[in-house]
């Protein structure tokens, strides 16, 4: 993989030092098409005309090039700068692959991904933004408007949120905005989805752990269909039925029926087993007993300048960790140590280890929803599935949530 930072480019550099939103822009053989999704965030000329720049322009933009046979980097080139940075991969790891090394990369407090051949509307980051800020711990998503040959065409309106129709149908598109904190917690877009559905798979993996989602009732994302969308070639009812069988396999608890008291589905009183024989995982603000880990604990330093105590819950463990001004250093998991020490608040790291071993933390059994496996990350929790049955679709007599 290289990494490029270009000081070249016209793009007005960023107030602070961190973005509060980093743009991941995959792109595999569509080189041809960067200039418009670019312009459509800074500003310039489109094939559908000239877009102002983005009414929020605290945001960096990362470029992950797949392996590309094409003239992606000719394309790329003109617009990097300090905001705007080239990664290429050394083969063709496919989108979640590339997704996750984007986002390793990135250091803004949301994500967002923009496909290649894709814009969005000029006030989209902004109003994305603002429903994240009104409802914390969310991801957030809009309605799309498609275009073709130069003009707008057809809006196509999403459903309010629902976890149990997410389970059988995507209802989000992939262009969600979630704060980086949601990707560290449930270990990034699942790799095996490297052909396709990369975005139901991480979807349902969000709400899994707790990262429900917000609807904002808007055409604000920009989807071009002009033929060469991989979704025209991945449909079908067979399709379908294949990648309904790999979310089983991903996903095979949930698919039995079974949620964690964390998962989005407990809304609407769905019903909840334990995840594991000895121990159920814990709610958002719920204390339990602290489980210890046999490899030992770590020892971490608060970094911000927070007046008060401040409570954090371990997302593995579901031990709470108290904070303050007055004593910043407390002694985690080292199972939880990985996402505290990845959290991003105000724009900063929070937390840093204290005395840190270079070494990569250890692998340690974890207390958590069943899901197998897709890359090596050490903040990833990877547990083996065990068998399942596919569960046939029932028709659900909940109320739609809607939040």
């Amino acid at each position: 993989m290289t990494l490029w930072w270009w000081g070249a480019g016209n793009c007005p550099p960023l107030k602070g030092s961190m973005a509060l939103v980093s743009v991941i822009i995959p792109c595999f053989n569509y080189g041809r098409y960067l200039p418009d999704a670019i312009h459509s965030l800074m500003g310039g000329p489109t094939s559908l005309g000239e877009f102002a720049p983005q009414t929020l322009q605290d945001f960096d933009i990362t470029l992950v090039d797949d392996a590309s046979p094409d003239d992606t980097y000719s394309f790329a080139e003109p617009f990097l700068c300090e905001r705007i940075s080239y990664i290429r991969n050394p083969e063709n790891l496919g989108t979640a692959a590339a997704l996750n090394v984007g986002i390793k990369q990135a250091t803004g407090k949301y994500i967002t991904f923009l496909s290649a051949d894709d814009m969005m509307e000029t006030t989209r980051l902004e109003k994305l933004v603002n429903a994240a800020e009104s409802n914390p711990h969310r991801l957030v998503y809009d309605d799309l408007k498609t275009f073709k040959d130069g003009q707008r065409q057809d809006t196509m309106p999403l459903m309010a949120y629902d976890f149990d129709k997410l389970l059988y149908k995507n209802i989000m598109h992939a262009g969600i905005l979630y704060p980086r904190q949601a990707w560290v917690e449930s270990g990034g877009y699942p790799e095996q989805f490297r052909d396709g559905r990369e975005d139901w798979a991480f979807n349902l993996r969000l709400g899994v752990f707790g990262w429900c989602g917000v609807h904002v009732k808007e055409p604000l994302y920009l989807y071009r269909r002009e033929g060469q969308n991989r979704s025209l070639h991945n449909g079908g009812t067979d399709n379908r039925i294949m990648w309904l069988k790999k979310m089983q396999q991903l996903y095979p608890d949930l698919y039995r029926g079974e949620k964690t008291t964390m998962c989005c589905g407990n809304k609407s009183k769905p019903k909840t087993v334990a995840a594991s024989k000895s121990r159920s995982a814990p709610t958002r603000n719920q204390y339990v007993e602290p489980i210890y880990s046999e490899s030992g604990m770590v020892l971490v330093e608060y970094q911000l300048p927070k007046a008060g105590k401040i409570l954090y819950t371990g997302a593995v463990t579901g031990r709470q960790y108290a904070f303050s001004s007055a004593h910043k250093r407390n002694n985690v998991d080292v199972r939880d140590a990985p996402a505290l020490l990845q959290r991003i608040e105000d724009r900063r790291r929070a937390f840093l280890r204290v005395n840190a071993d270079p070494s990569v933390l250890p692998p340690a059994p974890v207390v958590g929803p069943t899901i197998a496996p897709d890359h090596t990350d050490p903040t990833v929790v990877e547990i083996t599935p065990v068998p399942f049955e596919p569960v046939p679709e029932k028709k659900s007599k909940k109320k739609q949530l809607h939040v």
